[in-house]
């Protein structure tokens, strides 16, 4: 931040300026400005994607497929508290079944998925 007299003139990265204050730019943005007194994101933090409107919003989750080498599901995600997507990492039995899970705990599996039928699996409670 630089001042000059008593107010800003210029913000360091990750803040905006508003008559002469520094103030910091929303937590999903990774660089804004001041557009009309309120903050415009400019970029977006990891897992959002700028909108118009200058507002950072989750990125959709990769849509998982059956890998055939590794015959197990691979992009397996799940949405965090933020809704951001976190790569799932199942443990437990048929950890390769796994199609989805909780984005808080991704070794929790929420969606366990047979290749060969697409029958939906039993989720044991171990995280496959």
């Amino acid at each position: 931040m630089r001042r000059v007299g008593c107010g800003c003139i210029r913000c360091k990265p990750g803040y905006w300026l508003k008559a002469g204050r520094c103030y910091r730019c929303p937590s999903t943005c990774a660089t804004c400005k001041n557009s009309g007194g309120a903050a415009y994101c400019l970029s977006c933090k990891p897992g959002y994607q700028l909108k118009s409107g200058g507002k950072c919003t989750p990125k959709p989750c990769p849509t998982p497929y059956w890998d055939t080498n590794a015959w197990k599901w691979e992009n397996a995600y799940g949405k965090n508290h933020f809704g951001v997507c976190v790569k799932c990492t199942p443990t437990g039995n048929h950890k390769e079944c796994c199609k989805a899970c909780d984005g808080d705990t991704p070794s929790t599996c929420t969606k366990c998925e047979d290749i060969n039928n697409h029958f939906p699996m039993f989720i044991d409670g171990t995280g496959g």
